[in-house]
């Protein structure tokens, strides 16, 4: 396997493949293609990744991780069944999932209207059932927007593409969503335990 690439020089250098050429160089185990993929997706991974996992050296220990099985596992890769960077985020969250479990570490991916809650430290959250009440909350539309984007890590862009509705519908049903979320009687429950 290549050596991971860290030099921030490098994370900035100019594409040399287009994607679907870069696709197939990869596929053939091709080591400079690797490197040009991890600088090319690296910063934008670990910014997302972030988000998880607040701790800098924890987010990049779990990128790198990801990287190691984004390489091993790259031939099961399938650009009809999604973009490469959809996947790749897929198996960034997934490690950064296993990684939460296993240092007991927690994390609510349904960040903006909780989060501020949570930050303040004052509240007590009754979180069991949290996905069943959100899902029963939402309509099938919403939950499952929410579901593609909190659950899942999807961009708006990307949600739009997924489900073949324009970004402004995707914006406007999160936005409503979300709003349905906050004005709820079961989140008064949740925030005062």
């Amino acid at each position: 396997m290549p050596p991971i690439l860290t030099s921030p020089s490098r994370l900035f250098s100019a594409k040399q493949y287009n994607e679907p050429t870069l696709i197939v160089l990869l596929k053939e185990g091709n080591q400079k293609a690797f490197e040009e993929l991890y600088n090319r997706f690296a910063p934008t991974l670990l910014s997302k990744l972030m988000r998880i996992i607040a701790d800098h050296q924890q987010a990049k220990d779990v990128l790198q991780d990801s990287f190691i099985n984004i390489w091993l596992n790259f031939h099961q890769y399938n650009p009809a069944k999604g973009r490469l960077f959809t996947w790749m985020w897929r198996i960034v969250r997934n490690n950064a999932s296993t990684h939460l479990r296993s240092s007991a570490l927690s994390y609510e991916p349904l960040e903006d209207f909780l989060l501020d809650e949570l930050s303040s430290g004052t509240p007590t959250y009754n979180w069991v059932g949290l996905d069943s009440w959100i899902q029963s909350t939402l309509n099938p539309h919403q939950w499952q927007l929410i579901h593609l984007l909190y659950y899942q890590g999807y961009t708006h862009q990307e949600a739009s593409d997924e489900l073949g509705w324009p970004l402004g519908t995707v914006k406007t049903r999160v936005q409503q969503a979300l709003q349905r979320l906050r004005s709820s009687e079961r989140l008064v429950e949740i925030r005062h335990g």
